[in-house]
């Protein structure tokens, strides 16, 4: 990237012209400019231009963030930008707006710079909180329209092998998850739990797992750990495809395009939704035909570690243990709901 010589600047290291800082977010909007000479550009246009800020508050870093110009980020940092300057009209810092466009590679810069995930901007909103806008992307080569979709970023805590990279690891900054890299597939959904995790992929609607299998919570017919993800060979019918995932402390749930639940893993307290209720399943099976969701339109399942849940336009169905949390009144002889439930809105 582009080194300073010595310009003959007419401001100093404290400038905080407005105008300069207008020149430069401006000029950070024009894709056409490689990095090299937009980068020179900045350097000539004021001294102080790592922090001089334009009317809306933005810095170059902001703007930088905005436009994914990744190499531009780094330099800034390097320059001595500041990682917490928020702008004037939300509060947010560059890493919010990295998120905010959905700038996953600059998002990454910044994090591994220091940039924190947790800064709340105006409205109490994290960075973190700012993912769902990471867009899918499309990318034209040889005439061919190649989606390559978010790509997957893991850390944090691994002791029970949930991130999938091989080893018991920690994580401290994002980092690019390797298996799904190599192979060029998208996740379009990821569930993780305390001891496990569930991937479904963007295409083929393909599940993944990766974690502790202990009572069959991975769904592969076994119980042993598996350090990579490794795809479940999960049954279907008719040709239908996973729409949703959810994964729980102790069990997993599918839902497909068919509006077929599929459970699997301990079922201490009944949030497998089967009758009459076996201790565990190791492998995934359908529930949606031995209850009265058959028929019905499925929005989407979730998971919690002693009940489940199935939510629909209208109403939704719960299974598992009743303390309370359903608004359902408690049977002092029992207290499982052993099959979904309808509960209506």
């Amino acid at each position: 990237m582009f080194t300073i010589s010595d310009y003959d600047y007419e401001c100093t290291k404290k400038c905080r012209l407005v105008s300069h800082g207008n020149a430069i977010t401006a000029a950070l909007t024009k894709r056409a400019v490689s990095d090299e000479w937009l980068a020179a550009y900045i350097a000539k246009t004021c001294r102080n231009f790592a922090h001089v800020l334009d009317e809306h508050g933005r810095s170059a870093l902001h703007m930088a963030a905005s436009v994914g110009r990744s190499a531009i980020v780094e330099w800034l940092v390097n320059q001595g930008a500041s990682l917490t300057q928020k702008d004037f009209e939300s509060g947010h810092t560059a890493l919010h707006r990295a998120m905010y466009y959905g700038n996953i590679r600059a998002a990454v810069l910044l994090v591994k710079h220091g940039a924190a995930l947790d800064a709340p901007d105006e409205d109490f909103v994290n960075p973190i909180q700012l993912c769902n806008n990471v867009s899918e992307q499309i990318e034209s080569r040889n005439d061919e329209r190649v989606a390559l979709g978010p790509e997957l970023m893991i850390w944090g805590q691994n002791k029970n092998y949930n991130l999938g990279i091989g080893n018991a690891q920690d994580k401290n900054s994002p980092e690019s998850m390797e298996f799904f890299r190599k192979t060029r597939t998208t996740i379009r959904k990821l569930e993780i739990s305390s001891y496990h995790s569930v991937f479904l992929t963007h295409r083929m609607g393909e599940l993944y797992v990766a974690g502790h299998g202990v009572g069959g919570r991975l769904g592969l017919g076994m119980e042993d750990t598996i350090a990579y993800p490794m795809k479940v060979p999960l049954t279907l019918k008719d040709d239908e495809r996973i729409t949703d995932v959810a994964a729980a402390k102790y069990h997993t749930l599918v839902l497909t395009d068919s509006n077929h639940i599929y459970s699997c893993g301990e079922n201490k307290h009944c949030q497998l939704g089967l009758k009459p209720p076996p201790p565990n399943l190791l492998a995934f099976k359908e529930i949606t035909g031995h209850c009265h969701l058959a028929g019905k339109t499925v929005n989407r399942v979730i998971a919690k570690d002693y009940h489940s849940i199935a939510v629909l336009d209208t109403e939704f169905y719960v299974w598992g243990l009743n303390g309370g949390q359903f608004g359902l009144k408690r049977d002092s002889r029992n207290d499982m709901i052993v099959l979904p439930k309808p509960i209506s809105l």
